[in-house]
């Protein structure tokens, strides 16, 4: 048995202090071991560099440990009950660290609790040492204030929230849920997202048959500007802008609480889509190097294609709401040149060194295989709804997939999903190309329109207070024919303030001799352009009489 004991040691300095205490039965060293990342976000993130301090002791007595490796920690060969007591630095807001202050306290279990080496199926303990006045969400089975999980790895399942936290309780299939929400979120229509996240839940459910947990905790920590989501076995990570939230004093922005249902929709799917079925790759997790896998386009793609199409589906948005989402998804991935790049197999493989870790020349060089996988499931889908295929749906591809995995066969290889479509689905995977989008709308009872962008200048630009910073340049714009660079700051276009940069372009037509004035390194140039006309365009889709996609049918 390992136990942890998590306390506040310093609310202003943001400090956690960990007490790990585990029996070493032989007289052999043991190794204690940070995480350098967290499931489900495929980034090293190297934990170990917010440890403070680190010792141990052993039946009352100090003894030094040995640093072996950047996040590894040696004992000596002695038997005995050992604790291991460390310091973390905690001030990183996102679902995928630690926070601490004076009103909150929040941590991904992968950043704050080390693990025995070889002895990760243990069962674990953890309890802790808060502020009276907090309320302590763990989503594990708790007794007299100490929380238990059958191993490490259920541990790590299991984050952590602390505060003055706002609850919310409702039941979908007999299992309960419940919402528990950190930050100011006054006037909080507590009634109209309970109905609506209930709906989500329902509309999952639904779809499978069957949940894969007992309870579920969304753990939502509401702040001015922060959105993020991690997804766990039986709770779900959360952050969004209080803005988001439906209110009963203001009118919320309706595209901002849609994206807001779209975040809960998104991560709990994933509940099935990730934390049941998972990647052969993916079945034993290395916590401390990374691990490759293609299958990213089907695990978070997919699950980014059933986010929003849930929220139609159980009738918390519209039909033509939904379709503006995905004419959104389609013209931002249609728009980008990494388009003809990378394909989806080398975005997921690749997503350790690229997807989080974007530069300038990001768009130009790959696709997110969040968005393109996305399209990508939508065009299975109507493969498979068009008769060709082993499947009627690809609804019922992941219900089929997910009943294999509780009864005991998961691992999914990309083969198993090749045998499930026709001959197009390995140049869709493994090619840096188009999808067949058109045609499939089209077979989902989807109406497609196109019109022309307005003419753009093709680069990404960051309000400064001397003008627009250019933070990155698409490949075949207006932009890179005029030979503009990242971090040029741009102070004028056509002799005018760039403060009226939007309305300058909306007066701009094609022929028209653009004229740009910016600094590079201190230095001002002059550089222009002749403006022609967008390639890229928008789509406009519209629903036919009746869809039975959109259904759910």
């Amino acid at each position: 048995m390992l136990h942890y004991t998590v306390s506040a040691a310093h609310l202003t300095r943001h400090l956690f202090h960990v007490s790990l205490s585990f029996y070493n039965e032989k007289d052999a060293p043991m190794t204690v071991v940070l995480p350098n990342w967290t499931i489900g976000s495929y980034m090293i993130r190297d934990y170990a560099q917010n440890i403070v301090q680190v010792y141990a002791i052993c039946d009352n007595l100090s003894h030094p440990l040995q640093q072996i490796r950047k996040n590894a920690w040696k004992t000596p060969p002695i038997k005995g009950l050992w604790k291991i007591e460390y310091d973390v630095y905690a001030f990183d807001s996102s679902v995928r660290a630690a926070f601490l202050d004076q009103n909150r306290a929040f941590f991904d279990s992968a950043a704050l609790l080390m693990f025995v080496e070889n002895h990760e199926d243990e069962p674990c303990e953890i309890s802790f040492r808060l502020p009276e006045r907090w309320q302590t969400i763990v989503p594990l089975p708790e007794k007299d204030g100490v929380y238990r999980a059958e191993n490490y790895r259920a541990l790590l399942d299991a984050p952590m929230l602390s505060g003055c936290l706002k609850h919310l309780f409702f039941e979908v299939a007999d299992i309960p849920h419940h919402i528990w929400i950190d930050g100011d979120a006054p006037y909080l229509d507590e009634n109209r997202l309970i109905e609506d996240v209930a709906k989500i839940c329902q509309q999952h459910i639904q779809m499978f048959a069957h949940a894969p947990f007992e309870r579920y905790d969304f753990l939502l920590r509401v702040t001015e500007n922060g959105y993020g989501g991690l997804e766990h076995l039986s709770s779900s990570s959360l952050l969004a802008p209080r803005s988001s939230l439906p209110s009963l004093r203001r009118e919320v922005n309706r595209n901002d609480y849609i994206v807001l249902l779209g975040l809960f929709s998104h991560e709990y799917f994933h509940a099935w889509n990730v934390k049941t079925l998972r990647p052969k790759e993916f079945l034993n997790y290395d916590l401390q190097h990374e691990n490759y896998t293609e299958q990213l386009w089907a695990f978070e793609g997919i699950t980014a294609y059933y986010d929003d199409l849930a929220l139609v589906r159980c009738g918390v948005i519209t039909p033509q709401e939904y379709l503006s989402l995905l004419s959104k998804t389609i013209t931002t991935v249609r728009s980008q040149a990494g388009l003809q790049v990378q394909s989806l197999a080398q975005a997921s493989f690749n997503a350790w060194t690229k997807a989080y870790h974007p530069n300038e020349n990001s768009e130009n060089t790959t696709v997110s295989y969040y968005k393109k996988g996305s399209l990508l499931a939508l065009c299975c889908d109507a493969t498979l709804r068009a008769g060709r295929g082993k499947f009627a749906s690809l609804d019922e591809v992941m219900k089929h997939f997910y009943h294999q995995a509780i009864q005991g066969k998961n691992g999914i290889t990309m083969d198993d999903w090749r045998s499930l479509f026709d001959h197009h689905f390995d140049d869709w995977v493994y090619q840096a190309c188009d999808l067949p989008l058109e045609a499939s709308l089209q077979q989902l009872g989807i109406d497609v329109q196109t019109k022309p962008n307005p003419i753009a200048f093709g680069a990404r630009l960051k309000d400064q207070d001397l003008g627009k910073k250019v933070m990155s340049v698409q490949h075949h714009s207006h932009a890179e024919a005029a030979g503009i660079n990242a971090q040029d700051i741009i102070v004028a276009i056509n002799h005018r303030s760039v403060s009226r940069w939007e309305e300058i372009w909306q007066e701009i037509q094609a022929g028209d001799t653009v004229v740009i004035h910016y600094f590079r390194d201190a230095q001002l140039f002059e550089t222009s352009f002749v403006a022609q006309e967008g390639t890229s365009c928008q789509y406009l889709l519209k629903p036919q009489k009746s869809s039975a996609w959109l259904a759910g049918k």
